[in-house]
């Protein structure tokens, strides 16, 4: 057996490592059914968008999910921008995530599959296959991806828009051992 040529999770062999390492966040649940809540208006991410801090946009985390989980492995100066409740799933978080590679680009995580739909736009998809856009959420959402495109589009993102480790903010009772985040005692 060829391991360069084997699909599997993440954590399971042969790759045997955390998807943490790699995007900052880490897969949580399905069906989820939340509103995204934004906690870093001032992000560059969010420029023109005209979204506040703690603005609600409303059923963007649905499905599949993900969020930044302190004591993972991965990017310890990971931003988390919007950090959202789901809380029919355990009152767990969707995390919408940022992080640059020193001298590089950068990692942007949506928290969410349900993100792509919400940048429908119906001239080019017919809305029998993704519903109308959500009225105040699709646009913000579409410059949140042209925001991005752009910085990294310039490259390199770390030179532009260095990431600086707000995850903290969101999770209080955590701390960084060696470089990693590690929950509280």
């Amino acid at each position: 057996m060829d391991d360069a040529l084997v699909t599997v999770n993440w954590p399971q062999a042969p790759v045997s490592e955390p998807e943490s390492l790699l995007i900052g966040s880490t897969y949580q649940d399905i069906e989820a059914k939340a509103d995204m809540v934004v906690t870093d208006a001032s992000s560059w991410l969010f420029a023109g968008t005209g979204l506040t801090q703690g603005q609600q946009l409303p059923n963007v985390v649905v499905g599949e999910f993900d969020r930044y989980v302190p004591g993972a492995p991965g990017p310890t100066n990971l931003d988390v921008v919007a950090h959202s409740v789901v809380p029919n799933r355990g009152h767990n978080y969707s995390d919408v995530t940022w992080y640059a590679v020193d001298g590089g680009g950068g990692v942007f995580a949506s928290g969410n599959a349900s993100w792509i739909a919400n940048l429908v736009d119906t001239t080019m998809v017919p809305p029998n296959v993704i519903p109308e856009p959500d009225p105040g959420v699709s646009t913000a959402l579409l410059r949140v991806m042209e925001n991005l495109y752009a910085v990294i589009g310039a490259g390199p993102a770390s030179a532009t828009q260095p990431s600086r480790g707000s995850w903290r903010q969101m999770y209080t009772g955590a701390r960084v051992v060696q470089g990693i985040p590690s929950n509280a005692a």
